[in-house]
């Protein structure tokens, strides 16, 4: 789900690209142990320290990650990823809710609604909520443009290619 770039700080400050990819998981030890590995086969002696040279995700989102990030960090993402039901609506909630922390970030994700379009969403609202007990010659009179304006204020709307993901307050 998360690879990284381990590189090796000294390889590279002797003008060596020194590293490979690792998966990183939700164990710290996991990813200490490979950044361990990619030291220990250093082409520079006394190799000590690394640092993530690239990220890649399978999540339709680019991670804010950078050169120099904790190993807690990038496990505390992956174990928030792993909890999450749905992946592709933790990447639409990591970009609009990550200043919450990631505990919040997943139960917004698991919390989301889901459709192809707010204008769809807006009026599956109406049908399932608002309009139950209207008859249904008096729901041709009903305003669906008008309710999706009037909600969209109300909730946080993501839209991309894997749909549309509306986060109510």
């Amino acid at each position: 789900m998360l690879k990284t770039f381990v590189t090796c700080l000294a390889a590279y400050n002797n003008g060596y690209l020194h590293g490979r990819w690792v998966e990183v998981t939700s164990d710290p030890d996991d990813l200490r142990d490979a950044i361990a590995a990619v030291l220990a086969d250093s082409p520079a002696p006394g190799a000590e320290e690394h640092f993530f040279t690239d990220y890649d995700t399978a999540l339709n989102m680019s991670v804010p990650f950078g050169e120099y990030e904790s190993i807690e960090t990038l496990c505390e993402f992956v174990e928030a990823v792993e909890r999450c039901d749905d992946q592709d609506a933790f990447a639409a909630a990591y970009g609009e809710f990550y200043g919450e922390g990631l505990d919040s970030v997943v139960d917004r994700a698991d919390s989301c609604y889901r459709a192809d379009t707010f204008q769809d969403f807006a009026d599956e609202w109406a049908d399932e909520l608002l309009l139950t007990d209207v008859p249904e010659p008096a729901r041709y009179y009903f305003d669906y443009d008008a309710h999706a304006r009037d909600l969209r204020p109300d909730c946080v709307v993501v839209e991309g290619p894997s749909g549309c993901f509306i986060f109510t307050n």
